[in-house]
């Protein structure tokens, strides 16, 4: 996978290059593209309706990836902070937070432990879940003997 930060609207694109092969595309794969937008530009995104929204981040996409709107096929756009009981894609700590509660999540209660990417560094991505259930669960065997 790749990981672009820009200053774009679409903060973040993300490619899939482990997708399946597609004879006679544009690019030898086809697969997803991901941008994420955070903070304000999530906001500002979100306001905009689906199609304006994927209007932008092609727009912001070919500044990058020049093939991107040739590649394109179909899109989906989620503003994460308007579904309720999620109001967003993932915790986002400040330095401040991590320093003064970051600590305390990695302080099991008896039977009680917590896993998912808000429970490492690598907030927002799979790999941060999969870290923070093998801390977890390394706690739990630990916790038995």
């Amino acid at each position: 996978m790749d990981v672009n930060p820009t200053r774009a609207s679409a903060r973040y694109t993300d490619a899939h290059p482990e997708a399946t092969p597609k004879p006679g595309a544009v690019l030898p794969l086809t697969g997803a593209v991901g941008p994420h937008a955070i903070g304000d530009h999530a906001r500002a995104l979100g306001a905009l309706d689906s199609q304006a929204q994927l209007d932008e981040v092609l727009t912001q996409g070919a500044k990058i990836h020049p093939q991107y709107n040739e590649a394109f096929e179909t899109g989906v756009s989620i503003a994460w902070h308007q579904l309720p009981y999620s109001q967003g894609g993932w915790a986002i700590y400040t330095p401040e937070q991590r320093e003064a509660l970051y600590p305390r999540l990695f302080d099991f209660d008896a039977r009680i432990h917590l896993a998912g990417d808000h429970m490492s560094y690598l907030n927002g991505w799979i790999e941060g879940a999969v870290l923070a259930a093998h801390a977890a669960a390394t706690s739990i065997q630990n916790a038995g003997t």
